[in-house]
């Protein structure tokens, strides 16, 4: 699993490359709001995980790590949709989709991690 460092990086790079996505002209409307929804839920899943760094509580961790996941969901959501509404999914939308499902792998593990730490020992 990758430190916070890594995992901010990683995080960053995803957001970035959602933003070059959306700059390029798409044809329809359909694919130009789902492309909006996209780079809103990456910047919110940057913003949010830039946040989760600086919990000093494992509890409140968990949640703020919680939240992200969600919008990580929302990045894939958005992305299976722009695949269903392209004729033919370009490559960096397969990419795109790798990236969200590794980020939603490890802040999913990340979460279980927070958890399990903050409960009291038996």
């Amino acid at each position: 699993m990758p430190n916070a460092q890594e995992m901010s990086q990683r995080v960053q790079e995803f957001t970035a490359a959602v933003a070059k996505y959306v700059e390029a002209p798409l044809p329809t409307p359909e694919e130009r709001h789902a492309a909006q929804q996209l780079q809103h839920a990456a910047r919110s899943l940057v913003e949010g995980y830039e946040a989760s760094c600086g919990m000093t509580s494992r509890t409140h961790l968990a949640t703020k790590l919680a939240r992200v996941v969600e919008e990580t969901e929302d990045c894939c959501f958005w992305i299976r949709m722009l695949v269903e509404l392209s004729l033919k999914p370009p490559a960096t939308l397969t990419q795109l989709a790798k990236q969200a499902e590794e980020i939603f792998k490890a802040l999913s593990h990340s979460i279980a991690t927070a958890r399990h730490r903050c409960r009291p020992a038996r």
